[in-house]
């Protein structure tokens, strides 16, 4: 059976683990019961105290409606007979004053979940509410090779990713790709897109001349072998950058206000969380 997840047991998982970042903490974990069937719970967390070892189940649910006295019955049957040291529920929607009554006398950990619609303007969760990931996929579309013939004319040839490159001895180095790969991946480039780049722009050039005493790179002409001093490597493509903007709830959870976004970027999905608590931000994938 295949485990199970939604939104809210999501949000829930990262909220505890940006809050709890060096404690063992899954998502749809079975544990296994006295009869030795395995039940699923939600998010089982395991955390030290001293030279002890707890273990913390948590049920969630986004239900409509409060949560009544029989969930809470339920659940807590379900861990009675499971290694369950402390039982936290949360329900999106809060508690029927019977509910709650319940869970104080089982010692049951409760919270719910208060979607706001609207926050402070001064808060400062709220700078992370345009948050966005931007990838870059860069498609080189042509490769232009300059190099001097015998009369130190410049003579430009279409390179193909198997072109040849030489050093001056006129031993085989490496085909041109891996000089596209190196320019492509080069950090400060990578960088520069990043930062200046937007979803309109479709063209790109790279255009590398050679220092007059750096290493030199020779094209070999097939007919005479004779090496040609490449002076110039021009690159131009599509950088194919994409913006993908964060879908963000903000809400009360405890006591602090939390704000959890998701996306999806090329068939994977991204999250984030934070709070006004400790001001900082969790990314999480998949």
């Amino acid at each position: 059976m295949p485990k199970r997840s939604n939104d809210f047991q999501k949000l829930i998982l990262h909220l505890n683990k940006h809050q709890l970042q060096n404690t063992i903490i899954k998502e749809s974990e079975l544990l296994v019961d006295s009869f030795g069937i395995e039940r699923e719970v939600d998010i089982f967390i395991k955390s030290n105290i001293g030279d002890y070892q707890i273990a913390i189940s948590v049920e969630c649910t986004s239900r409509s409606r409060k949560a009544d006295i029989s969930w809470v019955q339920e659940m807590y049957a379900k861990h009675q007979d499971l290694k369950t040291d402390v039982l936290v529920l949360v329900c999106k929607s809060g508690y029927t004053k019977n509910a709650i009554k319940e869970a104080k006398k089982r010692n049951i950990l409760i919270f719910d979940f208060n979607e706001l619609v609207e926050i402070s303007p001064s808060n400062a969760i709220l700078r992370f509410r345009n948050i966005a990931i931007k990838t870059l996929d860069i498609k080189v579309e042509n490769v232009y090779v300059y190099v001097r013939d015998l009369n130190c004319n410049l003579i430009k040839f279409v390179a193909q990713p198997d072109t040849l490159i030489f050093n001056k001895t006129g031993t085989q180095n490496f085909q041109i790709v891996k000089i596209i790969q190196e320019f492509t991946n080069y950090q400060e480039i990578v960088q520069k897109f990043l930062k200046e780049g937007e979803e309109k722009h479709k063209h790109f050039v790279i255009d590398w001349h050679a220092p007059k005493n750096g290493v030199q790179i020779f094209l070999k002409k097939e007919d005479t072998r004779e090496l040609h001093r490449i002076e110039r490597i021009y690159i131009n493509g599509n950088p194919c950058i994409e913006i993908d903007k964060f879908e963000t709830i903000v809400g009360r959870y405890s006591n602090f206000t939390v704000m959890w976004g998701k996306t999806i970027v090329k068939n994977t999905r991204f999250y984030f969380v934070t709070t006004d608590k400790d001001k900082t931000i969790s990314f999480f994938k998949g």
